[in-house]
């Protein structure tokens, strides 16, 4: 199986960001950590072990985004209360929320077109409770 690693610059980031890619032909499946996870995850998890024989036939290629939760959603959120959030982490709302929205406009702006090798489609594909529409 052909893997890819990437590290790139993303503009609406400002700063590094990281994805793999694993396999080259096929349906591309952009998908994303669970929660306060990485790119990794998938891997880490047996998620492309399982995936491997169609990923090896040719029938899909996944694309394993990185995310930034740490530092939007979960951001000051207390582990062992999580409904109690301080009120310095509620003065800083407004900035994770922007921060949420550059790494939504980096998926949309920058990874989708760099990876979607020119396809009219793209499938989004989460391992997490929550799921995000990208509407592209």
């Amino acid at each position: 199986m052909n893997i890819q690693y990437f590290k790139h610059w993303s503009n609406n980031l400002n700063r590094e960001i990281e994805y793999k890619i694993y396999g080259t032909e096929g349906q591309g499946v952009l998908v994303f950590p669970s929660q306060d996870q990485r790119f990794y995850e998938w891997e880490d998890n047996g998620m492309i072990s399982v995936l491997s024989p169609m990923i090896e036939a040719g029938e899909i290629h996944l694309i394993c985004a990185d995310s930034i939760d740490a530092e939007t959603w979960s951001n000051g959120l207390n582990a062992e209360n999580p409904s109690f959030v301080s009120d310095e982490e509620k003065s800083r709302y407004h900035e994770r929320i922007e921060l949420h929205e550059k790494w939504y406009n980096y998926i949309v702006e920058e990874l989708i077109p760099a990876v979607n090798q020119g396809e009219p489609t793209i499938t989004i594909g989460i391992c997490t409770d929550i799921a995000e529409s990208f509407a592209v």
